[in-house]
């Protein structure tokens, strides 16, 4: 009788097997696959990339930036006058 009870004890060995055959192999696709490929490759690979980008980008653009007013302005009068010029020969 003791192999009845614990049959009935542990409800048949129902979430054994659950776990053996669908918990355990989705954890491991899910450890080896989701977060070994999927998550530190390719989403930490493409953030980190467009961290590094945008980080590149800035160190070019803040040699640009003097903090001399007078050369922004003439910046900004080069850009019109550009665009004026644009503007008329496109017509």
């Amino acid at each position: 009788m003791k192999g009845i009870y614990n049959l009935l004890l542990n409800k048949y060995f129902v979430d054994e097997i659950y776990d053996a055959t669908v918990v355990n192999p989705i954890v491991k696709g899910s450890e080896n696959f989701l977060w070994k490929i999927a998550d530190n490759k390719l989403i930490d690979g493409f953030v980190n990339s467009t961290a590094a980008i945008v980080q590149d980008a800035g160190q070019k653009l803040r040699r640009i930036q003097t903090g001399i007013a007078q050369s922004y302005a003439l910046i900004m009068v080069v850009g019109i006058l550009l665009a004026i010029m644009w503007i008329i020969l496109s017509v």
